[in-house]
């Protein structure tokens, strides 16, 4: 067993579809064609795309850890950071919309119009235009052309000067664009610019920050690592980089406001404290000065009430207790008929360590997530109706939480409320000069203490504040040395191109072999039969048919020359006498092939007779220019005897039975005893018979004749024979199928780097049949078909 038949492949299939394609060479040289033209397009016009990309250090998840313990007030800043929740940060719409206000060139864009392509001029066009303000916002995204006249005037058009010529106006003049009060600068001119049309549009700040949202790459460098490498995919590489860079400062930025929050508020909280002890400090100190001044402080003794100094410290711990359980309240109440963190605090006085500044610096932390997610999913969909339930749960836990801080503290304060009394009854029994300058000294002491703690706990929220830094640091901003080109390169353009249209011929050529039912060239006639092909004719351009006795030095002379050779090898007895030409369907040419193989064996100085057994559609006498008054109908009818039906031609030893008038029964004539007695009687008069019968696909006149012959002659016409009906008339042959040979006729050969017709086997005349059989059997009429270049000339012509 071969190599090819154990891998299951047929050399000789895929040699014979490989030859079927050739037949179309020139549809895939079309199509390199037209995929080079367009590879081409794309190569000279296409805008390349640039990647630029930035790199951002985020502090790991508890980087902030402990630094709560090396600075006061440090709690109030720290975080701990989730590199996911880092991404989700930077793609949030409000992040993108205040990067997107501030790059002022991102307000217009402009455009240098061409013939093919327009290329965007950012940071390089010749004017600017400047906007009072949008009052009418449909002027975003509308289009407006300007070609500049001179130093001081241009023309603005709203359909690039198509139908809009274009209104004039002035540079640094006022204009009105969309209902918007501006003015138009030109920044440079040269005379070049008067030859350009300019193209500008003012873009919608929320779409392009919807845009970077929807486009903005945000991937970690590394799966351990917290280096986050952001990307941008744009034409304009000058423009990306600038966005890119401004929106990493923009998140760098808000990621330091978020922290610095907690710090403001609380400063914010004890500076109103403040105000509120600074009024009653300036009052004690205002009682204190007053009783120095009346009376003589030296004559009073205060080495034993030690209950003044008790009862001051009383007193701070139950201003400080109070202060707490008003936080509480406005904690509690702000939790429970708000749904957001903007009015949470963590002030001072809760320790970092407490379940309280845990609870509420995740609450704030959950809505921070909260507000970003806004942005990127939907209120219904899943990961935002467990964060909502997870905030839900915090709120639920922090309220019962400060409730049981708030009774806590409750029970502190009476404690403390009720040593005071104790402490102020005891001063009730010292004398009045002493007990008036207790309770003064105590106030201002106590003023005093609360003004001095909440000066100490603003300036440890204001070192927290300065000392906050950035949940993130930028590595590598976007610059020249991090843009790269994305597109491929220009050869790709022709690879792609030509290699698709290459693929869409050779698809063509499927569909047209697929839906082609006509005889092309020998691969044909193989696939269907085993018949041999005894020769090959072909396309006659000369009006006389009887190309060999008129141009017997043609090469169509010599086609029938070499079938006549053939016909001796098909028949492996005695050289055979009677011999029927036949074929599918009228117009295929057998009746030139009769008249000229009768003539080949004519000019063999063989005694040749042609016999026109069609009679239903006489036609071999015209060939002659002969009359068919009498002919073979009256010989089988008893109405004529041989000697009247047998016509000399004009060429010696070729004489000539036409069919004769047109009988209403052909058929049974031609099975009649009478034609078997004309054969008996001709083979002994001639030695060659040449019979023009009607085409088997249509009647059964030539079947029934095929078994008074030696040789049966099969013609084909090329393009022009139905391979079906070819296919169908050849299955029914098969019992006579060894002394049938095939003639394939009307080959239109046209010269080709694969050789002559059958590419590169038979003979490959390029000359060919054209002679117009072109009449339908049976009254039917069938009518030439002019190719599309036949057209196309005709027309040029």
């Amino acid at each position: 067993m071969s190599d090819n038949e154990s891998t299951g492949i047929n050399i000789a299939i895929i040699k014979i579809y490989l030859l079927k394609g050739l037949r179309y060479w020139y549809i895939p040289i079309i199509g390199i064609l037209i995929g080079t033209s367009i590879g081409y397009y794309y190569a000279r016009y296409d805008i390349p795309s640039y990647s630029v990309n930035g790199r951002v250090l985020v502090k790991d998840e508890y980087s902030s850890w402990g630094q709560e313990y090396f600075l006061p007030g440090m709690e109030l800043v720290s975080t701990r950071n989730r590199l996911v929740n880092e991404i989700g940060a930077i793609k949030t719409f409000p992040l993108m919309l205040k990067a997107v206000n501030n790059i002022p060139e991102l307000k217009v864009s402009y455009y240098d119009v061409g013939n093919v392509k327009s290329t965007e001029q950012y940071k390089s066009n010749p004017f600017h235009i400047e906007i009072d303000s949008l009052i009418n916002k449909n002027i975003y995204n509308r289009k407006f052309y300007l070609r500049i006249i001179n130093e001081n005037q241009f023309l603005i058009s709203r359909d690039n000067f198509d139908k809009d010529l274009g209104n004039q106006h002035l540079f640094n003049q006022k204009v009105i664009l969309a209902g918007n009060n501006g003015s138009i600068v030109l920044d440079k001119y040269n005379p070049n610019m008067l030859l350009k049309t300019y193209m500008f549009y003012f873009n919608n700040p929320e779409a392009l920050a919807r845009y970077y949202q929807n486009n903005i790459i945000i991937e970690p460098e590394d799966e351990e690592s917290s280096i986050l490498s952001i990307s941008l995919i744009g034409k304009t590489h000058r423009k990306e980089m600038d966005v890119l860079n401004t929106i990493i400062d923009t998140y760098i930025q808000s990621g330091l406001d978020e922290s610095n929050k907690t710090a403001i508020k609380t400063i914010k909280f004890v500076e109103d404290r403040i105000e509120v002890i600074a009024d009653s400090l300036i009052i004690a100190e205002s009682n204190m000065q007053n009783f120095k001044e009346g009376a003589n402080e030296n004559r009073i003794n205060l080495k034993d009430l030690t209950a003044i100094k008790e009862i001051n410290e009383l007193e701070i711990r139950e201003s400080n207790l109070q202060f707490t359980i008003d936080f509480y309240d406005q904690t509690y109440n702000y939790i429970l008929n708000n749904d957001d963190a903007k009015g949470l605090i963590i002030p001072y006085f809760i320790n970092s360590s407490s379940v309280l500044f845990k609870l509420m610096n995740q609450l704030i932390e959950k809505y921070a997530e909260k507000h970003r997610m806004t942005y990127s999913a939907k209120s219904a969909s899943s990961p935002m109706e467990i964060l909502n339930s997870e905030i839900n749960t915090l709120k639920q836990i922090l309220l019962e939480n400060l409730v049981a801080r708030k009774s806590k503290d409750l029970n502190d304060l009476k404690s403390l409320r009720s040593q005071i009394t104790i402490r102020e009854q005891q001063l009730k029994d010292i004398p009045a000069a002493e007990r008036k300058y207790a309770i003064a000294f105590r106030d201002y002491s106590l003023q005093n203490s609360l003004y001095t703690e909440l000066l100490s706990k603003k300036q440890a929220a204001e070192i927290a504040k300065a000392s906050s830094i950035p949940n993130a640091r930028v590595l590598d901003y976007a610059t020249p040395y991090r843009v790269y080109m994305i597109s491929p390169p220009t050869s790709s353009y022709y690879q792609k191109y030509i290699m698709l249209f290459l693929i869409f011929s050779i698809f063509i050529i499927v569909i047209l072999e697929f839906f082609n039912n006509k005889i092309i060239d020998k691969i044909d006639i193989t696939s269907i039969t085993d018949i041999p092909i005894l020769g090959y004719i072909g396309n006659n351009n000369d009006s006389n048919p009887l190309v060999l006795l008129d141009q017997p030095k043609s090469l169509i002379a010599e086609s029938f020359r070499t079938i006549r050779t053939n016909i001796r090898y098909l028949s492996r007895k005695n050289e055979p006498k009677i011999i029927l030409l036949t074929s599918t369907i009228s117009g295929e040419g057998k009746t030139f092939c009769s008249s000229n193989l009768a003539s080949a064996y004519s000019l063999q100085e063989k005694k040749t007779v042609i016999i026109g057994a069609d009679m239903r559609k006489p036609r071999v006498h015209h060939d002659f220019d002969l009359p068919n008054k009498i002919g073979l109908s009256n010989y089988l009818i008893g109405k004529a005897n041989l000697e009247d039906i047998t016509q000399s031609t004009s060429f010696k030893n070729l004489d000539l039975i036409s069919s004769g008038p047109v009988p209403p029964n052909p058929s049974e004539l031609l099975s009649s005893e009478e034609f078997v007695k004309l054969m008996d009687i001709l083979k002994e008069k001639y030695d060659r018979i040449i019979i023009d019968t009607s085409p088997i696909g249509l009647v059964s006149d030539a079947r029934l004749l095929i078994d008074y012959c030696d040789i049966v002659l099969f013609v084909l016409r090329q393009k022009y024979t139905n391979k079906n009906t070819f296919e169908k008339v050849v299955a029914d042959l098969t019992t006579d199928k060894n002394k049938i040979g095939i003639l394939v006729n009307d080959i239109k050969y046209k010269k080709s780097i694969y050789g002559s017709y059958g590419y590169g086997y038979g003979y490959g005349y390029g000359y060919g049949y054209g002679y117009g059989y072109g009449q339908g059997y049976y009254g039917e009429e069938t009518k030439k078909r002019k190719s599309i270049l036949s057209i196309l000339k005709k027309g040029k012509s």
